[in-house]
């Protein structure tokens, strides 16, 4: 035995008999208020959580994942939990278990879908292909018409003479048209693919270059471009959406043409040497700035600033002129068999216009020469057309790209209608400037 008034060790944090009294009492007095202010505060019709946390209750009561004791009634329980009458608990969850129950029976998996197109890589080629040559002639294209396409290339087989069949065959068919990716509607974006026309041309340009960079010789980019007298590049201006009388945007207003040339580096020499007129410069004495129309829309009076070079242009209309001199397909037919006499072509007296002029136009395509490639080749030059939609082969395009938006940044604060003639040609400086010193940048990224 102790001393008196002596204690076990620890017995000085063990509360008392009065303490945990009390402390109990506390906590059923805070139960009490919290079922208060609940009550209080809650509406009495049921939200949408509670008819849920009612349902889950009942769920799990009934399933015998909490125990109750014998003869307690579940929904005697849950109301008593929730502090609902068991009018409103017992009447909630007899529907609400029903209708959770005919959900539940209605998302059941059920067995898949046989597909009976045989997805071989032949045929989803096939397919791929059909659907590319609609597209192109704007041909529409269902299920039922690949449908039909498939039972043509025997890939599939239907009893015409059974509905049920066709009916099946046809919901395969888009079952696998939706399991390969294929979506219904237009195309969002943009896509284009070149022809086979323009593809040759690509790669005939291509191995031209080659043999080029091979001779290591020196390369003159031309080109031309303009800009409108009303240019902007923003399009952020404020706008009232509510006006109504708000009147259409001024035409684009006259046309500013400039051209120039850049030459690419000497790739015949060293790096050291590679300087002043051997490294990529701008040809300044190429550079002509003029209104459209008031001068032809034409380089080849530039050719003869320099000499002996490869030079690169964009295929325009006006860059493959032919000599005027030549017959056209609306000249008489006289004429046409002059011509036939002059390039040594058989004809027949009694052969019509439309037949002279195919065999014309033929050995003119073949063998007569634009103007620009003619006045190049008697000055020791050779000139290439960058092929159709490939501006990227071109870097004085991107060159342009900057100029103009060099231009536009002078005017941006200012209205359309003091954007004069002299205002775009004092800003020549800036064809002169900072942008063709980034003409070698451009040309080896090239």
């Amino acid at each position: 035995s102790l001393p008196k008034g002596r204690k076990h060790a620890g017995m000085e944090d063990q509360p008392t008999p009065k303490q945990v009294r009390s402390k109990k009492d506390e906590q059923n007095v805070n139960a009490i208020n919290a079922l208060a202010n609940a009550a209080a505060n809650r509406a009495r019709a049921l939200s949408l959580p509670e008819r849920l946390d009612i349902l889950v209750l009942q769920a799990n009561l009934r399933l015998g994942k909490i125990s109750l004791r014998s003869k307690q009634l579940v929904t005697n329980v849950i109301a008593s939990l929730l502090c609902r009458s068991r009018e409103t608990v017992g009447r909630l969850g007899q529907s609400s278990y029903r209708t959770a129950l005919s959900r539940y029976q209605a998302h059941l998996p059920i067995a898949k879908a046989r597909n009976n197109v045989p997805a071989t890589i032949n045929m989803q080629y096939d397919v791929r292909e059909f659907i590319r040559e609609h597209s192109s002639t704007r041909t529409r294209t269902v299920a039922k018409g690949i449908m039909q396409f498939m039972i043509e290339r025997d890939y599939l087989a239907v009893n015409a003479e059974m509905p049920s069949d066709f009916d099946a065959t046809l919901r395969a068919t888009r079952r696998f048209l939706k399991r390969s990716g294929y979506k219904r509607g237009k195309r969002k974006g943009a896509t284009y693919r070149l022809s086979a026309a323009n593809e040759e041309k690509r790669d005939q340009y291509i191995q031209r270059m080659i043999r080029v960079e091979a001779e290591k010789r020196r390369i003159v980019y031309m080109d031309e471009s303009y800009i409108h007298q009303n240019y902007a590049r923003h399009d952020d201006s404020l706008y009232d959406p509510s006006d109504t009388n708000i009147t259409k945007a001024k035409y684009k207003g006259r046309r500013l043409c400039f051209i120039a040339a850049i030459i690419a580096e000497d790739t015949s020499i060293t790096d050291e040497e590679r300087n002043g007129v051997y490294s990529a410069h701008l040809l300044k004495q190429t550079i002509d700035i003029f209104e459209g129309g008031s001068k032809p829309k034409t380089t080849t009076g530039y050719l003869t600033l320099i000499i002996s070079f490869v030079i690169l242009m964009d295929n325009a209309k006006y860059h493959i002129t032919k000599p005027s001199s030549l017959p056209k397909r609306n000249t008489k037919k006289q004429a046409l068999q002059a011509a036939c006499d002059e390039f040594l072509l058989p004809y027949n007296a009694v052969d019509t216009k439309s037949i002279l002029w195919a065999r014309i136009a033929s050995y003119i395509d073949t063998n007569v020469s634009p103007i620009v490639i003619d006045m190049a080749r008697s000055r020791g030059h050779d000139v290439f057309f960058t092929p159709p939609y490939h501006s990227d082969l071109q870097p004085i395009e991107l060159i342009w790209a900057t100029v103009k938006g060099e231009i536009a940044a002078e005017v941006i604060s200012q209205k359309a209608g003091d954007v004069k003639q002299d205002k775009l040609v004092c800003n020549k400086d800036v064809l002169l400037g900072s942008v063709f010193l980034d003409a070698n940048y451009e040309l080896s990224n090239y």
